[in-house]
């Protein structure tokens, strides 16, 4: 490898693993763009040197087959061929593969003690974050800026569970520290006042209850009582705000119950999900295409001024929408993809670590996505990509001699 190249790779690897984890809440919509533009180049550099072929390998064939196979959605249900470039909401998967090389290349013997610093890091920049709109919008809820107040509560929340990976790898007065780290990403949560990203909370508490119990073998009891005691302290803390936060009990009884929903947002998402699940129905095989995901479900919406809304607000219909069954699949590949390549990877000291880093990505976008677009936006397919390759590539021990 030359100077050059050597040099190239080292700061792209300290770039990704900034952007991705610290950054990311920060420089907001941008984030995906530089990962992007960080990975072409790293492409190139692997085209070139006849290196791509290092990417054999399940993880990068994975991400290539689904994006080909909704590439082939696409084309079969293209009206005109602009329709088709909505694959490249997907680039950052294909994008994986020299990513995850370049990492894999150069990880170093505290990788995880790193990954897990800086998102720790980032979980507490976006509470600063927050509390800096807070002040400069009043109080009141905007999406203006670089990131919506949705999108930051959901990166939030994976990067403060995610920097529980230290509480393992790391050493030390550290290891308490990171408990932090779910601390801030769920704070952050509730000063956006956003709903929807609650959901994925109750299970990430349990997933990192159970990988602390076993990674700092504490009593399952004492695990028990402070996941009942965060889970309990979340609740009051979001039912004391009022508002639009408190109706959350009122509208589970609604939807479980079967009567009328009495909140305008909740109204308007169960509307998409009806009009959305007609439209699959009408192309259950492969869809109506990425392109006329809303064209297709807009007659069968009851409240016609949805029909200005770019997407679904639910992964799952978005991609049966997009592409039916075939669609769906792709779907299940990506929310199980995680966790089967977290399986696959290397028996070493840190597959435990990589395992429950994998399992926080899966959670968390398959919760996320119940209420809002994760795969498919530009943002959230970077950082899922940009993550996993982080956990599979850069979390890992070294073999000897390297």
């Amino acid at each position: 490898m030359s100077a050059l190249r050597d040099r190239i790779d080292g700061a792209a690897v300290w770039a990704i693993l900034v952007l991705t984890l610290s950054l990311s809440v920060v420089l907001g919509l941008l984030t995906p763009y530089m990962l992007v533009a960080i990975g072409v180049i790293l492409l190139v550099a692997r085209l070139s040197d006849g290196t791509w072929r290092q990417a054999l390998t399940p993880a990068p064939l994975t991400f290539l087959g689904i994006v080909l196979v909704l590439l082939a959605c696409f084309a079969i249900t293209a009206r005109q061929p602009g329709d088709v470039l909505f694959i490249f909401n997907f680039v950052a998967l294909v994008l994986f593969a020299p990513i995850y090389l370049t990492l894999s290349d150069r990880r170093p013997a505290n990788g995880a003690v790193i990954v897990a610093r800086l998102a720790l890091l980032g979980a507490l920049l976006s509470v600063v974050v927050m509390l800096v709109r807070i002040g400069y919008m009043g109080g009141r809820r905007s999406d203006a800026g670089l990131i919506g107040v949705i999108v930051l509560a959901n990166t939030a929340i994976i990067l403060g569970f995610l920097a529980l990976v230290g509480a393992a790898a790391d050493r030390g007065f550290w290891r308490l520290v990171y408990l932090l780290g779910p601390v801030a990403g769920v704070s952050a949560e509730i000063l956006t006042k956003s709903r929807g990203p609650l959901m994925a909370i109750a299970p990430l508490a349990i997933a990192a209850a159970i990988f602390l119990a076993r990674s700092l073998r504490i009593n399952w009891w004492w695990v028990t009582a402070g996941l009942v005691a965060g889970l309990a302290a979340t609740a009051m803390w979001v039912m004391s705000l009022g508002g639009r936060m408190a109706k959350l009990p009122g509208i589970f009884y609604s939807m479980l119950s079967g009567d009328f929903v009495r909140d305008r947002t909740a109204e308007f998402r169960l509307d998409l999900y009806q009009a959305g699940w007609k439209a699959f129905q009408e192309a259950p095989i492969i869809g109506h295409g990425w392109a006329r995901i809303m064209d297709a479900s807009i007659p069968h919406l009851r409240n016609q001024e949805l029909a200005d809304l770019p997407q679904l607000h639910n992964d799952f219909l978005d991609f049966a929408v997009a592409g039916g069954i075939v669609g769906i699949a792709c779907y299940v590949a990506l929310l199980a993809a995680p966790i089967v390549l977290g399986l696959l990877s290397p028996r070493d000291g840190l597959r435990r670590v990589r395992l429950y880093g994998c399992t926080v990505i899966t959670i968390a976008y398959f919760f996320d996505g119940l209420t809002d677009l994760m795969f498919g936006f530009e943002f959230h397919t970077a950082l899922y990509a940009a993550i996993l390759a982080i956990l599979l590539g850069y979390c890992r021990e070294r073999e000897p001699g390297k």
